[in-house]
């Protein structure tokens, strides 16, 4: 889905804005967020700690952002929401699913450097 969107990034910022409140919907599925709409979903996973607070205010910035795009009747996105665009969402992605990543790869080296200490003792 978050290739999708970037493909058409440049082609069209509401198309773009519609395809990364997909990508919203798919991080609410993946981490199995209750609710009937996604603005409850992502509620949901800041009530839960999933998210923080501050990247639950920021996701539900996406959404709204998405629903101008979705909704002709809402107005125009241009390309000067493109960059907010993509830093809201890399911000989400970042902190689901590249932090924790990175975390665990930290500790994996941190445990081999342990090993290693205790090989050259």
């Amino acid at each position: 889905a978050y290739e999708a969107a970037l493909k058409v990034s440049n082609i069209d910022p509401n198309a773009y804005a519609v395809l990364l409140g997909r990508v919203l919907d798919k991080i609410c599925l993946d981490r199995k967020a209750e609710g009937k709409s996604l603005s409850e979903k992502l509620q949901y996973l800041a009530e839960e700690g999933e998210i923080p607070n501050r990247l639950a205010e920021m996701a539900q910035q996406l959404r709204q952002l998405r629903n101008i795009g979705a909704h002709a009747d809402l107005g125009d996105l241009t390309t000067n929401e493109i960059p907010v665009l993509s830093s809201l969402c890399n911000a989400i992605l970042e902190y689901v699913y590249t932090a924790p990543a990175l975390i665990e790869q930290v500790k994996k080296h941190l445990e081999s450097l342990k090993i290693n200490k205790d090989i050259v003792k």
